[in-house]
């Protein structure tokens, strides 16, 4: 175990910032090995393999041409080609439909909002209610959210300042637990 309060591997997935160690927690966010980087090397690969799948059907086609006397050789190009492309949209329909729902800031459809906000006043001491509650994907997989609470008054003797910073922690840690970075 490292000084910090974990270990790192070749790809763990993650990335962190050292907490002191009196905190509370383990000093680090976890990452997603589905992040945006990891979508963008999907693209990629499709790209590569669209390109190769249209070399190799050139290649086919080319050959069947020159050497067949097949009557229907001069439509296996387009028919090759037609295939490809099936190839191609059912293969980055998911990577479409993901980036798309991450550029339209959609709840993710593992959260439900309702209960989140629910959970949230009842279980953080300090929150009176929640007027805004946003939750949205920020990249790949990782689920961020931002809200405004309606305080309670701080217990008497506290100041302000560090009964709403004790309160932030709460719900940060909150947020966490739930899979959310907040």
């Amino acid at each position: 175990m490292a000084e910090n309060g974990h270990s790192h591997k070749a790809d763990n997935g993650h990335g962190h910032s050292h907490a002191p160690k009196k905190t509370k927690g383990h000093g680090h966010s976890h990452g997603d090995t589905t992040s945006g980087h990891s979508m963008n090397i999907s693209g990629v690969f499709l790209h590569v393999l669209a390109d190769a799948l249209g070399s190799v059907v050139v290649c086919i086609t080319s050959l069947v041409i020159m050497f067949t006397e097949w009557e229907y050789k001069y439509y296996l190009d387009p028919v090759l080609s037609l295939i490809i492309v099936i190839i191609i949209l059912v293969s980055t329909w998911p990577l479409l439909r993901d980036s798309t729902l991450i550029l339209l800031n959609t709840i993710p459809s593992h959260i439900d909002l309702l209960d989140l906000e629910t959970r949230l006043v009842a279980k953080v001491a300090g929150v009176a209610s929640i007027h805004e509650l946003h939750v949205w994907r920020l990249v790949g997989k990782r689920v961020v959210a931002s809200c405004h609470l309606e305080m309670t008054p701080p217990p008497m003797g506290l100041e302000p300042v560090d009964h709403h910073m004790a309160v932030a922690r709460e719900v940060k840690e909150f947020f966490h637990s739930a899979g959310i970075h907040s």
